[in-house]
């Protein structure tokens, strides 16, 4: 529980209404497989092509990567730890991917009116019905940013 309890502590404020649970019982894990390995450095990745206003979030390998994580499920699934022998979830770091996504994609609008970012349309209405409120609440935001 030790650990568990750290994992919260180290998280950036920003993240912390995002979903950091520190209840004497954790979530447990959701099931399926986690993204194939190396999926936080591609997600750093995208977010840094977003943040700059990138044309290349027309490539469809990065397009896939945000559809990925802009999946709340496969999030879940990423953010598997092993606390004391037992599988837990860490939804900060969930529901942070998810933010960190739709916050890059507002980014990117922002500096390039011209990216077609419709691929990430379904995706980002998924989330507007989200059970975390920040997340449901930054869809929305980002949804109304893209339709003006």
């Amino acid at each position: 529980m030790k650990r568990f309890v750290s994992l919260c502590v180290s998280v950036p404020l920003w993240l912390a209404p995002l979903g950091c649970n520190s209840s004497s019982s954790p979530p447990a894990a959701v099931s399926g497989p986690a993204s194939a390995d190396g999926w936080e450095i591609r997600y750093t990745a995208a977010m840094s092509l977003a943040r700059r206003g990138s044309d290349k979030l027309k490539d469809p390998v990065v397009q896939d990567i945000y559809l990925e994580m802009l999946d709340e499920q496969q999030q879940l699934r990423n953010a598997r730890r092993n606390i004391n022998g037992k599988e837990i979830t860490d939804l900060a770091g969930a529901s942070g991917t998810v933010y960190g996504a739709l916050d890059s994609l507002a980014e990117c609008h922002r500096l390039n009116k011209t990216a077609d970012l419709s691929p990430f349309k379904a995706a980002i209405d998924k989330l507007t019905a989200s059970s975390n409120p920040s997340i449901a609440k930054k869809a929305k935001s980002v949804r109304e940013a893209l339709g003006a």
